[in-house]
């Protein structure tokens, strides 16, 4: 859920910034939702490693975990 949030939460906070004056061009939106989802990749990379990590624990013998 880490990235989403992040990813969600940084877009319409750049959105509103690009918004002030006016309606943003879509190249600005463009660059709001890639830096958004660059940033949301960031935050929710470690979770998602953790959880596969996790799952594959499952397929080791159990003196190997």
């Amino acid at each position: 859920m880490s990235y989403s949030l992040v990813r969600l939460g940084t877009y319409e906070e750049l959105k509103a910034r690009f918004s002030k004056d006016g309606p943003p061009s879509t190249t600005r939106l463009i660059l709001a939702a890639s830096l958004a989802g660059g940033l949301g990749g960031i935050a929710g990379n470690p979770a998602g490693m953790e959880i596969l990590n996790l799952s594959l624990d499952s397929y080791e013998d159990l003196h190997l975990r």
